[in-house]
């Protein structure tokens, strides 16, 4: 598998990489198409920083895991404009047997719809929304430096308001603000169908990372795709439990471009201030008991 060409951490050699593997995809789609015609297309769908490198290696370890450099982003990083669904569509529609792409796709009708239609196995994988902004405002500050929001985070020097920025987001200022970036609660909900969605298998990144509940997690990953795989007329018999088990050792953190010491579950409480702690409930409290992350509003670092 080509994996590697995308894990650099520069995102235009990321890109050009992903440029070369559709190219090779154009030339032989026909040829491919027709040798592994009954293996469907996986898609790794995730919020940013939420655990899209730890589940693409799950997928890794599975019969459909050639990487062309296909990523769905409904929002690019270097744009921050929607993508219109029926533009993604077209893309889900042309994923190839045995592909495994990734994406930062927004739920809409449209998308389902057409992953249904096309039987993709459809994965999307989720986190305590304020791992998410803790890891995001160090990633958006020291790491990429060609997103777009990476010059308002550079604008604070103090970690403490880089979170606070991941947390409240930037709102429009009588049309000055040439960036205009969602609060957290706003980025999660573009994704919230996912989870209902019945074609897609919704994976917590703590269960994954959780020596208690990888298995069952990892079970449920590999059911979903037997049966995608059945639904495209392949009659391959796999071993759940020896494929569980190669998906588990296929899981090596260190191998992503956005891997540091630290990182995983609870990050949170670490980096959050009781500041932080009130902008959050402000604007994604409930949000949290919707996800199962809290029971109440009660909660603090």
């Amino acid at each position: 598998m080509s994996a590697k060409l995308g894990s650099s951490a520069n995102p235009f050699v990321r890109r050009g990489n992903q440029y070369f593997l559709r190219l090779q995809r154009h030339s032989l789609r026909s040829s491919y198409r027709n040798e592994r015609a009954y293996l469907p297309p996986v898609l790794v769908n995730s919020l940013p920083k939420s655990g899209t490198h730890l589940l693409t290696q799950v997928v890794e370890a599975l019969p459909s895991n050639k990487d062309w450099g296909t990523f769905l982003v409904s929002s690019p990083s270097l744009t921050m404009r929607e993508v219109p669904a029926r533009r993604m569509e077209k893309r889900i529609v042309r994923l190839m047997p045995g592909e495994a792409a990734k994406g930062h796709l927004y739920w809409s009708r449209v998308c389902a719809a057409a992953i249904h239609e096309r039987k993709v196995c459809s994965l999307f994988i989720y986190r305590d929304p304020r791992d998410v902004a803790a890891s995001e405002a160090h990633y958006l500050a020291d790491m990429n430096r060609w997103h777009r929001m990476h010059r308002e985070y550079a604008k604070l020097a103090d970690p403490a308001d880089q979170l606070l920025l991941s947390i409240q987001g930037l709102e429009p200022q009588d049309g000055a603000r040439s960036v205009v970036y969602p609060n957290i609660g706003q980025r999660v909900s573009n994704y919230l169908g996912w989870l209902e969605d019945p074609n897609t298998v919704a994976v917590r990144f703590e269960d994954l990372t959780d020596p208690d509940k990888i298995d069952g997690a990892l079970t449920r990953i590999i059911d979903s795709y037997i049966a995608t795989t059945q639904a495209t007329g392949g009659d391959t018999v796999f071993e759940v439990k020896a494929l569980v088990a190669r998906c588990r050792q296929s899981i090596n953190p260190k191998r992503s471009h956005t891997y540091r010491e630290g990182g995983g579950r609870e990050v949170w409480r670490r980096t959050f201030s009781k500041e932080h702690v009130r902008a959050f409930k402000d604007v994604a409290g409930e949000l949290l008991i919707d996800l199962g992350y809290e029971r109440d509003l009660d909660w603090t670092v």
